[in-house]
């Protein structure tokens, strides 16, 4: 308003003395370019203004769907703000908190689609949801689970094993081995007497690369699958409940099953049925 009247009051002096027309014409056109350039200008942090205060309403809007995370979140956004404000001169610190902000946005994005990795070793949530299966295991076991089968984890998970068997839950395992000997049949030998319906892939049946997976499948409703790198070793374990996923390991679980043979205790490593009977039927889970 203030340039408005400003450039009204200009023009208005210079019609009234004796100027070219062609100067006015100039300057009007200079006044509104610079009066065009100030609306622009005064646009744009408008905008900007809204749009923070659009964001701000946004992070209300989120906070109020889960108000017991009230402490944690502004705990969090003070201490963003501490970091950033200290370390504004440091590159290395400064990025390694917007890292880490986007670390956590990524792990709860995750969790949000129905997914989550816990370390190595983090088996709490595992036995939690095994002790819990009322219809069905599907599952398999790779080379590298025969001295974890021995350990006490693993003789603390079979036991559980045991249970669900002795409570009519159907737990089918297919073991991914490259050879058959007297360590391996102890483990698989401690399986069937625990009720287990034990398949063995036989060390000579081709297997696609992209089967060659370590999961369990609790009630067709949960998958706890490994996280191995590029060199093999396990680095962490899935937990999804994400349907995409677990329908694609229930997939794999059954192509792996047309591939193998039921174990038959006591038998020379290489000796199957001749005819294998297709294992028993697994109920179908009600809804989770």
């Amino acid at each position: 308003m203030v340039i408005g009247v400003g450039a009204s009051t200009v023009l208005a002096v210079l019609t009234s003395l004796s100027i070219p027309t062609s100067v006015v014409l100039g300057l009007l056109v200079g006044l509104v370019g610079a009066t065009t350039t100030l609306q622009i200008d005064t646009l744009l942090r408008l905008e900007k203004r809204f749009s923070a205060d659009d964001s701000r309403l946004m992070l209300l809007k989120e906070i109020e769907r889960a108000p017991e995370m009230l402490p944690s979140l502004t705990a969090i956004a003070a201490a963003t703000a501490e970091a950033l404000e200290r370390h504004a001169d440091h590159e290395e610190f400064s990025g390694a908190t917007h890292d880490t902000i986007e670390t956590a946005r990524a792990q709860l994005a995750g969790l949000a689609d129905g997914r989550m990795v816990l370390e190595d070793g983090n088996t709490r949530w595992m036995m939690a949801r095994l002790a819990g299966c009322q219809h069905s295991v599907l599952a398999t076991s790779v080379d590298g689970d025969l001295n974890w089968w021995l350990s006490p984890s693993g003789q603390a998970y079979l036991a559980v094993n045991a249970q669900l068997c002795s409570s009519n839950v159907v737990v089918q395992r297919i073991f991914l081995v490259s050879q058959h000997d007297a360590a391996l049949r102890d483990v698989l030998d401690a399986q069937v007497r625990a009720g287990v319906q034990v398949l063995v892939l036989h060390p000579t049946q081709p297997i696609p690369a992209a089967l060659m997976r370590n999961f369990a499948i609790y009630d067709e409703a949960y998958l706890v699958e490994d996280e191995v790198n590029a060199l093999g070793s396990v680095t962490g374990y899935l937990h999804s409940r994400n349907v995409t996923d677990v329908n694609d390991a229930v997939r794999a679980f059954e192509r792996l099953r047309t591939l193998s043979q039921p174990y038959v205790p006591n038998a020379a490593p290489s000796v199957a049925t001749a005819t294998p009977a297709p294992p028993a039927a697994v109920p179908s889970p009600s809804a989770p």
